[in-house]
Formats: structure tokens, sequence, C-alpha cells
């Protein structure tokens, strides 16, 4: 299956499994399409696919690691969030990258290291929504951009993050 077979296969699922929750979402998915487990991503044909399940309304858990990320540079990086009520897809390549949010302390342009956090993902980019029916157009965009100028923003953002003072200090 191609991304957005795969994308209507699993909204088709959700819907008419309402209550499925991570698990359950990705072993259909496993028993259904024919995509390739590596690690914590699935590669399938033309995308790479993560499942990751929220229970609040903000997505800010730890999504995937920034080498993951890069490791697949010429495919869609495509994070199902998968929600109570519904399935949410981000495109989550290097382009649609705010910052490195989690353990990042050493990333540097030559020291690809650090997990991202869904809040980390961008809801647009350039003023195209990060929503499957604009995948294709974000990925394009993703293409003309390079990929040593998109480390070398990510790498300015993290390091950018100032940490917030405790709130409450012992005595």
């Amino acid at each position: 299956m191609n991304l957005e077979e795969t994308i209507a296969f699993l909204q088709r699922f959700k819907n008419s499994h309402p209550t499925a929750m991570k698990a359950e979402i990705e072993e259909e998915f496993r028993k259904r399409c024919k995509a390739e487990k590596q690690r914590s991503v699935y590669v399938g044909d033309g995308f790479v696919l993560r499942f990751c399940e929220v229970n609040s309304p903000a997505f800010s858990g730890c999504v995937v690691s920034l080498a993951v990320v890069c490791k697949y540079p010429s495919l869609m990086m495509v994070i199902c969030i998968v929600r109570r009520d519904r399935l949410d897809f981000r495109l989550a390549n290097v382009t649609f990258l705010r910052r490195i949010s989690q353990t990042s302390q050493n990333l540097r342009v030559g020291n690809i290291r650090g997990t991202f956090l869904g809040h980390d993902i961008m809801d647009e980019y350039k003023g195209v929504e990060n929503r499957p029916e604009k995948f294709v157009e974000l990925f394009e965009m993703h293409n003309e951009t390079g990929f040593d100028e998109n480390i070398a923003k990510i790498v300015e953002a993290t390091n950018a993050i100032v940490g917030r003072p405790n709130r409450f200090e012992a005595t």
C-alpha cells in the first residue's frame, strides 16, 4: 500500500473500531500492510510510519529520535497520532521540526542526537497545513531545502532552548 491507501485504511479501521488504541491499530496495520518494521518505525512504499498514542488534547510526548528521521531523508516521515476519538497524521521530516526538545544537550551538525516531542512538529510550514491532503506539497518543499540547512536550523533552535528555573526550592 502507498501512503494515501495506508492512511485511508487506518482511518477506516479506527472508524469501525472507535475504541481501538495504538496497540490494536498497529497490530492491524502490521497484519494488512506490507511494511518492514525497523525498530520503532515501519518502512512502507515511499514512507516511514511511527505510531504514537495521546491521551490528552496536547501532543507533547516523545515521538522518535532525530537519528531515525535522518536515516530516511528521501521518504515521507509520517506520525500517526492515535487519540481516543480519531487519528491525526503529521509529516515529521527535518524540514517540519522546530527543535529537538529531549536529550539533545550535545546536538550539533556533526553529532545527530536527541528525540523530538509532539509539539516540536510544525502544524504548518510556509502557510501550508501539515495534514495528509497536503503531504505531497509539503514533501516537495522539503526536497527543495537542503538536508544540511535543515539540520543547522534545528541545531540553532535547539541550542536556543533555555531551561526554566525550578518552581519549588527545598530549604
